[in-house]
């Protein structure tokens, strides 16, 4: 169901933005696959929202002190319902998230910038 032209106005009024529609699930696949064709930073961050099912804010925020033998902790501040929220990262997401800054999790810099 498509939100109306009042409730997408307020979520603009709001700061909130857009939804985006969704990939079908059949189509995810080839999807995924193309997208890792893809180079940059911005690839690479959809790419770790995907795999981790991350709220944008949480990805753009994300540092590489809060990556802790394959663990994401992502602080109470950065998420929507105040908590401190704790996710295992697959093999292929660490991968993504070392690829996003070219470098060691031994960084401080955020993992959405860089490489």
């Amino acid at each position: 169901m498509k939100p109306s032209s009042a409730a997408r106005a307020a979520r603009r009024a709001k700061g909130q933005g857009e939804h985006h529609a969704a990939v079908p699930y059949r189509d995810i696949g080839a999807f995924m696959a193309q997208l890792r064709q893809q180079e940059g930073v911005a690839a690479r961050a959809l790419e770790f929202a995907i795999l981790t099912a991350a709220r944008t804010g949480e990805v753009i925020g994300s540092k590489w002190e809060e990556i802790n033998d394959g663990v994401w902790t992502v602080p109470a501040e950065r998420m929507k319902a105040g908590k401190v929220a704790a996710s295992t990262l697959s093999p292929r997401v660490c991968a993504s998230a070392i690829s996003i800054d070219g470098g060691s999790l031994g960084s401080r810099q955020p993992i959405t910038e860089g490489g």
